[in-house]
């Protein structure tokens, strides 16, 4: 089985599938250094690129040391706008509403 997973295209699989494949080839050669070398450089990008838990927990343990969490990034700009008061509003559209006799 290691040997198949060694053999697949490197462009037929996303790079969270090359990390999950090269992690699973370590496990079935467990003293293959290059083997677990491979498996702890692809988690790293990992860990770079798109830091899940699963990512950041493979690639403690494949390099035996602990990745410290990244502060998350900066929300958007749409979330951390100013907001705007839409109490007049919902009033007017109630108004509104009222002399249309809206559901009545």
């Amino acid at each position: 089985v290691a040997t198949e997973l060694a053999a697949l295209r490197e462009d037929w699989y996303e790079a969270w599938e090359w990390a999950a494949l090269a992690y699973a080839r370590w496990r079935l050669e467990p003293t293959r250094a290059d083997v677990r070398h491979q498996a702890a450089d692809r988690y790293a990008e990992l860990v770079a690129t798109t830091p899940t838990a699963e990512a950041l927990r493979r690639y403690a343990e494949l390099t035996g040391q602990p990745v410290a969490v990244l502060p998350p990034p900066p929300l958007p700009e749409v979330i951390t706008r100013r907001r705007y008061d839409v109490t007049p509003l919902i009033e007017q559209a109630e108004a509104l509403m009222g002399l249309l006799d809206v559901g009545h």
